[in-house]
């Protein structure tokens, strides 16, 4: 029985310790059921090894049959930074690169049929400011700025046309506290 199924299979039929299993089979010198852990371990070839940080994570498993988490592993603990695909496979044309910025990056996603991230991070490559941050900094007139903390939120946000949290989120990012009503 030693040998043909795992250490764990023999020790709940026989109704002992997977330990007492193993024990017994190494001192027979009976091999493990299977492929051992050290079979199962990828191995590295130093080409595979040159390939970390220069291709991404998915191309390297795809070209070794491997999980990428083994590969995002085998990185990390050589303390070998990730190669990040930075257009998913997508070509952009000059009349879309034209467009970034000019709408929000969801808008513009929903137009090219793509994800928000896949937008926003090609705008940021290209060192293009977030519509939705332009617009809203533009409405920050003196006037308004003044009136921060003093008034209500909501009747801020209802005369700039912006949403109450957005207000919030401005006047605690600039240290702006709302004052007391008595």
């Amino acid at each position: 029985m030693l040998g043909t199924a795992s250490d764990v299979d023999v020790a709940k039929r026989l109704g002992v310790t997977k330990t007492s299993v193993f024990r017994k089979r190494k001192s027979l010198g009976v091999e493990p059921f299977g492929e051992s852990r050290q079979d199962l371990r990828t191995r590295w070839s130093k080409r595979d090894l040159a390939k970390l940080g220069k291709l991404t994570d998915l191309e390297i498993a795809s070209q070794m049959g491997i999980d990428p988490t083994s590969v995002a592993w085998k990185r990390r603990s050589l303390g070998i930074d990730s190669k990040r695909s930075t257009n998913n496979g997508r070509h952009w044309t000059a009349k879309e690169l034209k467009l970034l910025g000019t709408m929000p990056d969801t808008e513009l996603a929903a137009r090219l049929g793509i994800h928000r991230k896949r937008v926003a991070i090609k705008r940021m490559e290209n060192g293009i400011p977030n519509f939705v941050s332009v617009q809203t900094a533009q409405c920050w007139s003196k006037e308004i700025l003044k009136r921060l903390g003093k008034e209500p939120d909501q009747v801020i946000a209802d005369e700039l046309g912006i949403s109450k949290s957005t207000v919030i989120a401005f006047r605690n990012r600039n240290g702006i506290r709302l004052l007391k009503r008595k």
